[in-house]
């Protein structure tokens, strides 16, 4: 599987960055492995390394493999085509894949981060960072956004809703909305209104003492919401990458680079 994924960047890189392609061919003295190997390399870091100075991947050194890491991140590459393999994917029954919308967030506690990590009193005051999530049915992400840990995750939402552009958005509008008691405001259920064409967020109760004013989800939406389970399912994958754990990188940007080939990673066995 790990070569399927490896192939599909390599030719993204082949034939939708040509020049920085031709930097691989061997035409600099200094070049001693191939693209492929470069790119095998990083996939293998993410899942079974938690530092480059301990890492070699046959006989590979960490220097050489960080430096192109990156190199490649200059150009998002694994973003970038992240977004190319995901058009492909939805490609194919897309009405029925964005049928169900669901988001969550995942924290991370940093290590090196200086300039997303921040402290949250609900996480003993340690410095973390926040990976918000928009999935379709099958878990498949179609949004993400690093943001600093200090922000609820009400917040997060709303920044990264208004983050797409009126053609993303109109994607949603025939899409049933999901999510936790977190994002329970009368804010988001208003924003989404013009978005989605429901919105099922579990009601948050705490802090109402009147029972006649709580609020239930009924029996349907009940059945609906245990589909929203689906984005947890992928927020545990992207944990599995032990290397994403912990944010060791000092620039996020470098950090968002290796969420977006995990979550590539998880893509192609969908493909």
């Amino acid at each position: 599987m790990d070569s399927i994924v490896v192939n599909s960047i390599y030719n993204f890189i082949k034939t939708k960055h040509v020049k920085l392609f031709e930097t691989y061919n061997f035409k600099y003295h200094t070049q001693k492995y191939k693209l492929k190997e470069i790119l095998e390399a990083i996939l293998f870091f993410i899942k079974i390394s938690s530092s480059w100075k301990n890492f070699i991947y046959k006989n590979i050194n960490y220097n050489t493999v960080y430096k192109n890491y990156i190199k490649l991140n200059k150009y998002k590459i694994f973003e970038l085509s992240y977004l190319d393999n995901l058009k492909k994917y939805l490609k194919k029954s897309k009405k029925k894949k964005l049928e169900y919308v669901y988001t969550d967030t995942t924290t991370v506690y940093n290590k090196l981060n200086k300039d997303k990590a921040k402290r949250n009193a609900y996480f003993k005051n340690k410095k973390i960072i926040k990976i918000s999530l928009i999935t379709e049915s099958s878990g498949i992400t179609l949004n993400c956004l690093i943001e600093s840990g200090n922000y609820n995750d009400s917040t997060i939402y709303q920044n990264q809703i208004k983050s797409l552009n009126e053609d993303e958005k109109k994607e949603f509008n025939n899409s049933i909305f999901m999510a936790d008691s977190g994002y329970d405001s009368s804010y988001i259920y208003e924003l989404n209104k013009v978005i989605f064409k429901k919105s099922i967020i579990k009601p948050n109760n705490r802090n109402t003492k009147n029972e006649k004013k709580k609020r239930k989800l009924n029996e349907s939406e009940e059945q609906l919401y245990k589909k929203r389970i689906k984005v947890e399912h992928t927020n545990q994958k992207i944990k599995a990458y032990r290397r994403l754990n912990y944010v060791y990188e000092k620039e996020i940007k470098n950090y968002n680079q290796l969420i977006y080939l995990c979550l590539n990673d998880i893509l192609i066995k969908k493909i």
